[in-house]
């Protein structure tokens, strides 16, 4: 396979291994080569000065005067060896053999320069200056001073790992298996090793809820522990069956005789009290479809109704209550009923359809087309042309008054 070949493919993939990523650095390596005409190793070391962003250093290159003034502005020397005193000394240690420079003719032996560059690749920045000036360090000066050690192939993975980092559309696998993996749209990836996270944040994916909501969601989970005792199947379809949500501090009550009146005993003293009472009511029925959704070999199809099902509590709980809501939960209840059904009485067809409406709902919602704000919209424009068109009648009748006083 050629190499434009090969790079067209890998453009196509979404799960990319390493030799994939390689071949897309030579790609951009080659594209600024012929476009500056310089030789690989200084395409590289600006690519790194420019974070990859070949339009930015296009627009840089030809905001200069010449090449040599932009590499020159970029701390690039189109050198490749220095020229070394008669009798060449250690800058660092003043050691005088195995002495090595580059050509701003900063000298260093050679313990000294791997000390030098093995503390700059651990700290995470692949485009490494000089000592002791600005001057980048091209990767044909770096892999003498390397010498094929460890090293050599940490800085090709910091290579590697800068080029996934500042690319938008590309991230690592969630699951840690060395492969990267390209979003062409949606935010939800998947991986050839199986793993499918959201892109944005590398949890599992988790539509309707934002990133922002699963991490708020994280952390009031962690400071309301002791939930997780009342957030098994069990407790959660004996909480349906005998208890009611309290209108106002969505606490689960439970009528214990007397008349047909209930109260709520929620202790009104209690700060934290009703916040554990609310995300309560929000993380048994999303704990409950987790475990459904890890115990019980579903189809995808339903277990997929399954997973918006369970987000969906996240995305309900950071939203204000009242009548909107309502429409939502109800939609919320209808689907759960549905997946609480045996197999054989499940409706796939009414399961989906459940599934889009909640889906639909959100992105409404997050897009600012609510229901009560479009009939305001509506009213308001039927209010204004039914004025506008009794002024019009209003002027007419006052016209064919003047003309018959006119006349008579």
């Amino acid at each position: 396979m050629s190499f434009e070949m090969s790079t067209f493919a890998a453009a196509t993939k979404q799960a990319l291994t390493r030799d994939d990523i390689l071949n897309e650095i030579s790609s951009d390596v080659s594209r600024v080569q012929l476009h500056l005409e310089v030789n690989s190793f200084h395409s590289l070391a600006l690519l790194l000065k420019f974070e990859w962003d070949i339009v930015a250093l296009k627009e840089s290159f030809h905001a200069s005067q010449d090449l040599s003034e932009f590499l020159t502005d970029s701390n690039v020397s189109l050198k490749t060896d220095s020229v070394a005193p008669i009798h060449p000394e250690c800058q660092l240690c003043l050691a005088e053999e195995d002495v090595k420079g580059l050509a701003c003719r900063h000298m260093a032996c050679g313990l000294c320069w791997k000390a030098y560059l093995k503390t700059k690749i651990e700290s995470g920045n692949p485009s490494i200056e000089c000592f002791d000036c600005p001057l980048l360090i091209c990767n044909d000066r770096l892999k003498p001073l390397l010498r094929k050690s460890e090293l050599l192939t940490a800085y090709q993975e910091l290579i590697v790992n800068s080029y996934v980092e500042s690319t938008s559309y590309l991230t690592w696998c969630s699951k840690n298996c060395g492969n990267v993996v390209r979003r062409s749209g949606s935010n939800i990836v998947s991986c050839s090793c199986d793993a499918k996270f959201c892109f944005q944040c590398k949890l599992d994916p988790h539509t309707p809820a934002s990133c922002d909501q699963m991490r708020q969601w994280e952390r009031e989970c962690e400071d309301h522990k002791e939930l997780g005792r009342f957030a098994d199947k069990q407790s959660w379809e004996w909480i349906q069956s005998n208890t009611q949500d309290c209108p106002k501090c969505w606490a689960p009550i439970q009528k214990n005789g007397g008349c047909n009146h209930m109260s709520c005993e929620n202790p009104k003293a209690t700060i934290v009290r009703p916040n554990l009472e609310k995300i309560a009511s929000y993380l048994m029925p999303f704990n409950y479809q987790k475990q459904k959704l890890e115990n019980t070999n579903d189809s995808s199809l339903i277990s997929e109704c399954r997973r918006v099902l369970m987000y969906s509590y996240v995305y309900a709980y950071y939203q204000e209550p009242g009548k909107v809501m309502e429409h939502f939960e109800q939609l919320q209840k209808e689907l759960r009923d549905q997946l609480d059904m045996e197999k054989f009485k499940q409706n796939l067809q009414k399961c989906e359809q459940l599934r889009n409406s909640i889906l639909d709902y959100c992105i409404s919602s997050q897009t600012g087309k609510k229901v009560g704000k479009k009939k305001t919209k509506d009213c308001c424009y039927i209010t204004s042309v039914f004025f506008l068109v009794l002024l019009l009648c209003f002027i007419l009748a006052a016209s064919i008054a003047l003309t018959v006083i006119w006349f008579v």
